[in-house]
């Protein structure tokens, strides 16, 4: 099973660095860049963790094709790769829909959107392959059915869920798997020696952030219509996620979305993803946002290694 890590693009680049090498020197096999839109420029900041990580990839992604053209993609791409070699992997989405409104970029035809990023992947694949880099790893990022289905068509899908009995429904959503395609989960998570997860505000938002991004057919799936119904309403009204709408989500639910845990809670929670199939786990913020919980998650690392 690989491990991941989402690097928190919000830091300043000096601690940024700083906590990447921690987690490259601690075992961690993948470093996730993001721009979802985000604050920083991904290309330019994995090129900076590149200068500075000797083992870990570096996944440059969530990158969405709404914000950057396949021709731009594929283009930081090759720079990347021509200056610090075939390290890197690339994960495209559509990317966080109220970020990407508050700079004047839309979704568009909603149900044109899953042909079109597809339409995308396959171009930055294509191209990439032209130009001799066949090591980088497309992934798509997914969430609903008819994203993960589509997300076969890549090199990899990374499934924006935390409950293992979710992850099974995507599984079988995605049915054969091609040779060389991986499976990753994508779960909020804070791995501490003690959690007390209905404190940790950082985990509970990034929760109900992934809750709140479910379609429709997803949330009649699992039983959650009337969990989410207030938080539902309450984000159509303000159109952000803040502490009105994390708190309209009872504790219950909100766990389903996030892996809030010990070391060894951690391994046992790897453990039964590897078992159901999966290849890799990214663990996304809050885990990234302090030196302390980057040393939680080598220490459960190095835990992991010691029991398998």
């Amino acid at each position: 099973m690989n491990w991941g890590l989402a690097v928190n693009v919000y830091d300043t680049v000096h601690r940024i660095v700083e906590k990447c090498v921690i987690a490259d020197q601690g075992g961690i096999d993948w470093l996730w860049v993001t721009d979802f839109p985000a604050v920083r420029h991904a290309p330019s900041l994995a090129a900076i963790v590149a200068e500075n990580v000797k083992r870990s990839r570096i996944g440059v992604g969530l990158v969405s094709p709404l914000l950057y053209r396949p021709e731009q993609i594929v283009q930081f791409m090759s720079t990347l790769i021509d200056n610090y070699g075939e390290r890197f992997d690339l994960l495209i989405g559509p990317g966080d829909r109220p970020q990407l409104s508050r700079i004047g970029i839309e979704y568009g035809n909603i149900s044109m959107l899953v042909t079109r990023l597809v339409s995308d992947v396959t171009k930055i694949r294509d191209e990439l392959g032209q130009r001799g880099y066949d090591g980088v790893r497309v992934w798509l990022g997914a969430q609903g059915p008819k994203m993960i289905a589509a997300s076969i068509k890549a090199d990899g899908v990374l499934l924006n869920y935390t409950d293992p009995k979710m992850l099974k429904w995507a599984l079988s959503i995605l049915g054969e798997i091609p040779k060389g395609f991986q499976i990753g989960a994508f779960p909020p998570a804070l791995i501490t020696e003690n959690p007390d997860c209905s404190k940790e505000y950082g985990l509970r938002k990034s929760a109900a952030t992934v809750a709140m991004g479910l379609g429709q057919s997803v949330v009649s799936e699992f039983g959650l219509m009337d969990t989410l119904s207030a938080a539902r309403i309450s984000l159509k009204q303000k159109r952000s996620i803040d502490q009105d709408v994390v708190d309209a989500i009872d504790e219950a639910t909100l766990k389903r979305f996030a892996l809030c845990t010990t070391p060894e809670g951690a391994c046992n929670y790897i453990k039964i993803l590897e078992g159901i199939g999966l290849d890799m786990v990214t663990f996304g913020p809050p885990q990234g946002t302090s030196r302390k919980l980057v040393k939680n998650l080598v220490k459960t690392r190095v835990h992991w290694d010691d029991t398998v």
